[in-house]
């Protein structure tokens, strides 16, 4: 049920926000989508059992993400705004979907530019063995316009997302993941 009601918040965020969007002079409204490809440099499994302690680190893993941020210009080179997303990870499978307040400060006020960004928040529990979850990201990347209304951006994003996730039987064992990443990111920003 948490799931279905996820995906038409976000089916409704990306259809409604066609109607509200701003030219791309960096100034109003704005909505990011964009999409992610991660590649996890440290997948770190701990789990408690009792008063042992095990750790398991998985290489290689790779995640492909999904995310739409809404948000507004403060100032012509400043934004800030609300994403949610959805990030799939391939080894070991696990998903997540992060919410998150999302800042960048682009370094011209209007048109080609790069950028800076910076996300802080929390993983959204869909499922009742997630506990808890945050998530940090930095980036930098560059936009440009393709039309008035419409531009892209393009970026490199370093990752870190923990989680705890509750084993079989309840309540113990505790799986504790951190998941470091880089990413590359295409947004389209309207």
């Amino acid at each position: 049920m948490k799931k279905y009601i996820l995906c038409r918040i976000i089916i409704i965020i990306l259809f409604s926000n066609q109607a509200l969007a701003q030219n791309s002079s960096n100034r109003g409204f704005v909505n990011i989508t964009k999409f992610s490809l991660h590649s996890v440099h440290r997948f770190d499994e701990s789990v408690g059992i009792g008063n042992s302690e095990q750790s398991i680190r998985e290489n290689n893993s790779m995640a492909f993400g999904f995310e739409t941020i809404n948000g507004w210009f403060i100032f012509p080179w400043l934004s800030a705004g609300v994403g949610i997303g959805y990030d799939y990870y391939n080894v070991p499978k696990h998903h997540t979907f992060p919410a998150y307040i999302d800042l960048r400060a682009y370094f011209s006020r209007f048109g080609n530019c790069f950028y800076m960004n910076f996300n802080i928040g929390t993983l959204i529990p869909l499922d009742n063995r997630y506990s808890k979850g945050q998530v940090v990201n930095l980036g930098i990347g560059y936009k440009f316009d393709i039309s008035p209304t419409l531009s892209m951006q393009i970026g490199l994003v370093a990752n870190s997302k923990m989680f705890d996730i509750s084993g079989y039987p309840k309540p113990e064992p505790i799986h504790e993941f951190t998941a470091n990443s880089v990413s590359f990111d295409i947004a389209i920003m309207f």
